[in-house]
């Protein structure tokens, strides 16, 4: 059974999708460095800078599944 979405969370999912594509990509040597000033410093900007980058990919894999008949927010969250 297909789930459906109220309009506002449609309106919230979508919102939350184009943020994400607006977080430009990681180089492999800018990944590397915010990896170990989180490792060395703890350093939550860091974390928070690799997590927001790496959305895309979360919501890529989430679309993949969305025929399923979960909700695309609800993928997005276990991604």
């Amino acid at each position: 059974m297909a789930h459906i979405d109220d309009p506002r969370t449609h309106k919230a999912n979508l919102d939350y999708i184009r943020d994400a594509m607006d977080i430009p990509l990681l180089s492999k040597e800018q990944e590397q460095e915010l990896a170990r000033a989180w490792r060395d410093n703890r350093d939550e900007r860091a974390m928070q800078t690799i997590i927001g980058a790496y959305r895309r990919l979360v919501i890529a894999m989430a679309g993949k599944f969305r025929h399923y008949g979960l909700p695309i927010g609800d993928l997005i969250q276990e991604g």
